[in-house]
């Protein structure tokens, strides 16, 4: 049911024989996530369209998805600033969770990864500076861990994590030259690591 300004493709994500892929611009950007799955070497799309239980326009849901296994996705709504967990429950994708910042966020959802137990939510704008929120799964309910922000320059909410490895863009640090910070879990907190820079880096080039 493609149409022009649905964007389908804004975000993608992959786990094992799971494919989910954003369309925020769907229905007046109120958006939506299709799920594909693979059966004997072909993709073949899902029965159900991925949408939130409370969706209006502008909310832009689907605007960043990823998979945690084959039976839970995560999809950014950063219109609303919201992220919405979904947990396939016999043969239908269900909503359990709607996520919100623990405090006033800009384009909270514009980037969600997950790994293992735990979740990372980027928003590109917390008061005047970007964050991280960090959330792990307890009990059948994510909750926030921790908010990352960074000693020096500002974080703008594209995030990644592997096990215990945190990534968070800063595009616009040192008049756009940007940078990526590293945090790591030790000692049961997580802790900045690390600042990546581009060798030949300039200014405007949102490294």
């Amino acid at each position: 049911n493609a149409s022009s300004s649905d964007y389908y493709g804004c975000s993608v994500a992959i786990y094992n024989d799971t494919i989910a892929v954003g369309a925020y611009g769907e229905n007046g950007n109120r958006g939506a996530v299709y799920i594909y799955t693979r059966s004997g070497g072909t993709w073949t799309e899902y029965g159900t369209i991925i949408r939130s239980n409370d969706i209006a326009i502008s909310d832009l849901f689907g605007i960043s998805v990823t998979i945690n296994n084959n039976e839970m996705v995560f999809c950014g709504a950063s219109g609303i600033d919201a992220v919405y967990t979904f947990e396939k429950i016999g043969s239908d994708w269900t909503q359990i969770q709607k996520i919100e910042p623990s405090q006033s966020a800009n384009s909270y959802g514009v980037s969600v990864a997950c790994s293992g137990n735990r979740l990372v939510v980027g928003a590109s704008s917390t008061g005047s500076i970007g964050n991280a929120y960090v959330y792990i799964y307890h009990s059948g309910t994510w909750n926030e861990e921790k908010l990352l922000d960074a000693n020096t320059g500002s974080l703008d909410g594209h995030v990644g994590i592997k096990n215990n490895i945190i990534t968070v863009s800063s595009k616009n640090k040192n008049s756009n030259t940007g940078s990526v910070y590293v945090y790591v879990y030790k000692n049961k907190q997580w802790v900045e690591y690390q600042e990546l820079t581009a060798s030949d880096a300039t200014s405007d080039t949102w490294f």
